[in-house]
């Protein structure tokens, strides 16, 4: 919507008008993926949106490693827990690129002691995780994301650069209540 008013009155550039159309359709390509009810496991909605992201890393330089290890595969997850975890993932891509520098993002999910973690690490300039609270919007909305969802973000020092870990709750998992 602000988007709009701004190309009305004419106060934003072709370029940021482009960027935002772009954003609001990636935006778009989450909610529809973490809709889906045929394909709607955590592996497969997790391979869409790498599809989707890999792509754009290409273009700017990013070498993007997807593992997935030791998971039971075809576990369903409910569309709101996958479109806030994609959520989380895009801006920590987001973050790793403009404001870490990163030339390499890495993504794992693994399953341990009945637990699915799915950690973000990058290459980058990285932060001092102790200095986390209080740290631009992005930061707060992925606590917030993970919070609705019932799971656990943490941000630690990878040296160089950052991991985000994001361990969904037990709901997450098959046989699990």
């Amino acid at each position: 919507l602000g988007l709009m008013l701004q190309a009305r009155s004419g106060k934003v550039s072709r370029e940021e008008m482009a960027d935002g159309l772009q954003a609001a359709l990636d935006d778009l390509y989450l909610v529809i993926d973490s809709l889906d009810t045929v394909e709607g496991s955590l592996e497969n909605v997790l391979g869409a949106y790498r599809a989707r992201i890999a792509p754009k890393c290409e273009a700017a330089g990013i070498a993007l490693d997807w593992q997935i290890e030791g998971t039971q595969t075809g576990r369903l997850s409910a569309p709101t827990t996958m479109l806030q975890l994609c959520r989380i993932l895009q801006e920590a891509i987001s973050n790793a690129i403009r404001h870490g520098k990163a030339t390499r993002i890495r993504m794992l999910l693994s399953e341990s002691a009945g637990q699915t973690t799915v950690t973000l690490t990058d290459n980058g300039s990285g932060f001092d995780p102790s200095t986390v609270e209080g740290l631009g919007r992005g930061l707060t909305s992925m606590r917030k994301r993970a919070a609705s969802i019932g799971a656990r973000l943490a941000f630690t020092d990878a040296n160089p650069g950052c991991r985000i870990s994001i361990t969904l709750p037990f709901a997450a998992n098959p046989g699990h209540p």
